[in-house]
């Protein structure tokens, strides 16, 4: 157990973000002044992710960044959660999550994708997975919709039975500006096609998805109010009932708790004034 650990450090790569793009997924001296831009990631290299295929990927799935990061978006795998869940803790569970990553990576690849969709991926160990490059958008199999389509409808996402949101043209739509974040796992229903036991995201995935998404709010200079979740800009369940309860509150979504949320509206408005003290720390 402990080499495997020791392996987890040594793989885990500091990714590099930056509006723009990234600088590789490289390591950085602690205390670096890099370290504003760095999070924390299992490597591609660790988890044996192919290369990237940008040359075989369907026009729009494969496009580098022509304009910043605006939003942080929320997506389920649709994995089997048989194949994720009760695994043995340790080696074991990791093992699993990395096949299954390798798996969607494959998939992707033979939809035409050019690499794995998203550029963050949680397994449910809580383990946070270096995906596909960020200075690229991210691919889908569905057509996002431009901001004149869901900005109207962002104070009230009705059920999954309801909804209408659907972008025009060709996939994947408007993915410009969206940074995507996916959970391994499968959250849907049984009333949104689902044969198999319904689930809900582990508390270590659960965490794991709270302090990433504020991480990378205050990378891209974002706030809480620029993170969406997949059915809410494209016509898709995604990421499921059993997650979006979880993102959505009352206020928002009939029924659900909207706990990630306000943890993230927590750690964000901590960091905030944690920041702002430094800075007038710093005056003289």
């Amino acid at each position: 157990m402990a080499s495997r650990n020791t392996t987890l450090k040594l793989a885990t790569c500091m990714v590099m973000l930056s509006a723009a793009g990234w600088a590789g997924c490289v390591a950085l001296p602690n205390g670096g002044t890099e370290s504003d831009l760095r999070v924390s990631a299992v490597s591609r290299k660790s988890w044996q992710a192919q290369e990237a295929k940008p040359r075989g990927a369907d026009p729009g799935q494969y496009v580098f960044r022509k304009e910043p990061v605006r939003y942080v978006t929320i997506h389920h795998t649709e994995s089997d959660p048989r194949n994720l869940i009760g695994q043995k803790t340790g080696d074991e569970q990791l093992r699993a999550e990395e096949a299954s990553l390798r798996a969607v990576q494959r998939f992707h690849i033979e939809q035409g994708y050019g690499d794995i969709a998203y550029h963050f991926l949680i397994g449910p160990s809580g383990t946070l997975y270096e995906g596909r490059n960020v200075g690229v958008t991210p691919a889908s199999g569905t057509v996002y919709a431009t901001e004149s389509v869901w900005k109207p409808r962002e104070n009230h996402f009705p059920d999954s039975g309801q909804l209408a949101v659907e972008g025009n043209g060709a996939k994947p739509g408007a993915v410009e500006g969206h940074l995507t974040i996916c959970l391994l796992g499968d959250f849907r229903s049984s009333g949104e096609g689902k044969e198999t036991p319904e689930y809900s995201p582990t508390t270590a995935a659960q965490e794991t998805l709270v302090n990433t998404v504020a991480r990378l709010l205050h990378v891209y200079h974002l706030t809480p109010d620029d993170v969406l979740v997949h059915r809410e800009v494209a016509n898709t369940s995604c990421p499921g009932e059993g997650l979006y309860r979880l993102v959505r509150g009352e206020q928002r979504y009939p029924g659900g708790s909207g706990s990630l949320m306000k943890e993230v509206w927590r750690q964000y408005s901590a960091e905030s004034s944690n920041r702002s003290q430094w800075s007038n720390e710093a005056l003289p």
